[in-house]
């Protein structure tokens, strides 16, 4: 198996081993050893006011907390069923409607000044990092006064916003590349003093502009003990600084051997000269040549297999008098030997950066042509560069990602980045082609390097919500867009997407003619199509840059390529990609958002939640990062009203003149919907003092939630002569609409010690809801 060792020399360098491998004629390549795989706001429809719904998300053991899921247990109720005065059942005690949340703000110029304080201020700007340094002295350690502590310590992240001026980071729930002078998109959330402070401001001035907002917030977050604090995604700048352009001489040394037919130094010189216009066009100029300085054969002073004292023989052969010097001084030195060392390994390379230059040794003896090797010389000139291996992510079917550590890796259990693993990558395992082409770098890799061009790359922001879809070239395409790198909500990390379709400088692999039945031991199989990756550009190599590319599942088989119809969903599931067409020359991708922000591809009851979004039944609270859903918050009966009139009100409904309830007047944001319940039949209310009031702040039970559907369903069911529940007995006042909701497969409630249960008087939770009416539409 391919490892990693340290080689003891005056430059005291990191050496790479990279294991080579052939094509067997069944087309199966095989390694000599196989790698270890290691509610609040519901917003209304276009033509009504929207808001967001008040109520808090249930506590820890609230059975709202946790939805049922069809023949599924969900908790046990923290209270027992009570009678209602009449109708459907209203809330123990009115609950307090709270200030509405913020929508998204428009471009600074067509802003409007706000007249209720916001709960957030959405904010865009820079990322500023203050570096960790040397603990602070204070003048009590001089003998002085003492120090006010300084309030911004080393380590801290800010943001410059355009908005609310510097405001610290939550880097623990933000996304994206939070870097120091990554652009910034998010909200500035105002704690409850700030929020105080501004409605007692606007209460006496009538109006506030954002910034009055901003400063008032800031000055009373201090008075409070406290700060503001962003959250959002970091996005690189649209325009990085370009690589400087330098040549990269090669000194070329031959020490011997007989393994293999003796080489001519055209043919080594060749496998320079081709690696050298490779890393030209893979850095796109910045490795402005690799002109051969010397060459020279010697006779080893040792082992030829001895790849230190081999490049200390050289090295001081030229006159240099310190090896580290060399490994500084932006040349390349590569030894090729011709020698049966017995491990497989094709090549070692120094880390080093994209100008530093390093040192290689390649192996000749395990080819029967020198020029089979200049994808292994290749390699190793690009851990010259700077650059590690090119890993495939492996998981346990079904999954394809993990969350990672600090070094990159996965942490999941099932997960683990096989070393070499990419088998499309200059940087992954080397495959001896007959015409010496090499596989281009990939995407990550370039864009760690910094080297890629004006327009080869897009960046792509997620929100909720959003579905972009783009066109691009391969990645051994000359020219136009070779790929994308998507920043997505937290928790997911940021991605790349490219293209291999197997021609250009990629045309040497077996893989490259689009066959799918080619594999590798131990690595997910290769073919031409769409990639996933991740970068890395620290860790695992002595701060190498490493990528790895996700593997999916299909047929029991891991596949690192995607082809059209094909899709993945990276760790978060914040993001998904879809491949629309891959053949020729270009792939169609698109990038999706989830429905909401709260609710990721896969997670519990999606499907449901994003029929909801689709139906146009719940549009959610607006944020910087598109709407979020709050599934876990109790639904409010003004948010079920919502629902249902979405879901069924005939579109020529009028609200009447009058409100039919005492506590909904006609200027409430779901006055309309409201109205409706009342005269579609689905709402009575309750009576209180003479009046009818309908609580549309309260959050709706189970019981009553029953009682809705029953009516909208307009049943004529009768109650079944034993009760579905141990706790429905027959004379509850709901008992034929609750009854009804098992039958008809709505709700199945929850088995305890032997006895099935519905809770009535639980509250139902939003991703609850969402399951019922789905149910109910299929």
């Amino acid at each position: 198996m391919t490892k990693h060792s340290i080689v003891r020399s005056a430059s005291a360098a990191l050496m790479v081993l990279l294991l080579s491998v052939s094509a067997s004629p069944a087309g199966a390549l095989e390694s000599p050893v196989a790698p270890d795989p290691g509610t609040v706001a519901e917003e209304g429809g276009a033509a009504e006011q929207q808001a967001p719904e008040t109520d808090g998300e249930p506590g820890a053991g609230d059975p709202a907390a946790e939805p049922e899921a069809p023949g599924g247990e969900t908790p046990a109720p923290s209270e027992t069923p009570a009678p209602e005065p009449e109708g459907d059942p209203a809330p123990e005690a009115p609950a307090v409607r709270e200030a509405p949340g913020h929508s998204a703000e428009a471009d600074p110029e067509e802003q409007q000044p706000l007249t209720e304080a916001p709960e957030a201020i959405d904010v865009t700007g820079t990322v500023v990092v203050i570096p960790d340094e040397a603990e602070a002295i204070t003048a009590d350690a001089l003998g002085g006064e003492p120090a006010e502590e300084p309030g911004v310590r080393p380590g801290t992240v800010l943001v410059a916003t355009d908005q609310a001026g510097l405001v610290e980071l939550d880097t623990t729930n933000s996304g994206g590349v939070l870097e120091a002078g990554s652009a910034f998109s998010g909200e500035v959330a105002l704690p409850q003093p700030a929020i105080e402070a501004v409605e007692e401001q606007i209460a006496a001035e009538g109006e506030l502009s954002t910034e009055e907002v901003a400063e008032t917030a800031h000055e009373a977050a201090a008075a409070a003990g406290t700060a503001l604090e962003a959250t959002g995604t970091g996005i690189d700048a649209p325009v990085a600084e370009a690589a400087a352009v330098k040549s990269h001489p090669v000194d070329i040394r031959y020490m011997g051997g007989s393994a293999q037919a003796t080489p001519s130094r055209s043919a080594l010189q060749k496998i320079i000269t081709d690696s050298g216009a490779f890393w030209k066009a893979q850095s796109n100029g910045a490795i402005s040549s690799m002109p051969i300085a010397s060459y020279s054969t010697l006779s080893p002073n040792g082992s030829r297999c001895d790849a230190a004292g081999l490049w200390n023989q050289a090295i001081f052969s030229m006159g240099w008098t310190n090896a580290n010097d060399y490994l500084r001084s932006g040349r390349h030195l590569v030894v090729f030997v011709n020698q049966g060392c017995g491990d497989g390994v094709a090549g070692l390379g120094s880390i080093g950066s994209l100008h530093s230059g390093g040192v290689t040794w390649v192996n000749l003896g395990l080819s029967g042509e020198a020029g089979h090797l200049t994808n292994a010389t290749a390699h190793e000139l690009g851990h010259n560069l700077g650059l590690g291996h090119a890993d495939a992510r492996l998981c346990a079917s079904p999954a394809v990602d993990s969350s990672t550590n600090s070094s990159g890796l996965p942490t999941a259990t099932g997960c683990s980045d096989l070393e070499y693993g990419d088998l499309w990558n200059v940087m992954g395992i080397s495959v001896l082609t007959e015409d010496g082409k090499i596989p281009a770098l990939g995407l990550p890799q370039k864009k760690m390097l910094g080297v890629l061009a004006s327009g080869q790359m897009r960046e792509v922001r997620v929100d909720a919500g959003s579905s972009q879809t783009f066109t691009i070239n391969a990645a051994s395409a000359s020219s136009g867009l070779r790929g994308l790198r998507v920043s997505t909500l937290s928790p997911g990390t940021t991605f790349f997407v490219e293209y291999r379709n197997g021609t250009g400088t990629d045309s040497g692999l077996p893989w490259s003619d689009g066959s799918t039945s080619w594999s590798v031991s131990g690595y997910p199989s290769p073919a031409t199509g769409v990639r996933v990756l991740k970068g890395y550009d620290s860790g695992v190599a002595a701060g190498a840059k490493r990528s790895a590319v996700l593997s999916r599942w299909s047929n029991g088989r891991a596949l690192q390529y995607l082809r059209a119809g094909d899709r993945i969903t990276p760790y978060g599931g914040t993001a998904r990609v879809v491949v629309q067409a891959a053949s020729g020359s270009t792939a169609r991708v698109t990038i999706q958002g989830p429905p909401f922000t709260d609710v990721p591809f896969g997670a519990k009851f999606f499907k449901e939640i994003d029929w909801m979004k689709s139906e146009g039944i719940s549009t959610g609270t607006k944020t910087s990062r598109g709407p979020k859903y709050q599934p876990k918050s109790s639904v409010t009966r003004e948010a079920m009203a919502a629902f249902l009139f979405r879901m069924e009100a005939p579109g020529n409904f009028k609200a009447p003149a009058s409100s039919p309830f005492a506590d909904v007047p006609t200027n409430h944001k779901f006055y309309k919907q409201i109205a409706w319940m009342r005269e579609a039949g689905l709402s009575t209310g309750t009576v209180r003092n003479g009046k009818r009031y309908y609580d549309p702040s309260a959050g709706v039970t189970r019981e009553a939630m029953a009682a809705f559907i029953y009516r909208l369903e307009d049943s004529n069911a009768k109650g079944p002569a034993s009760s579905p529940f141990a706790d429905v007995p027959r004379t509850h006042k709901f008992y034929k609409e609750i009854a009804w909701m098992r039958s008809a497969g709505l709700s199945t409630g929850t088995v305890r010690n032997g006895k099935r249960y519905y809770d009535p008087s639980s509250k139902v939770t939003r991703e609850a809801m969402a399951a019922f009416l789905y149910r109910l539409k299929h």
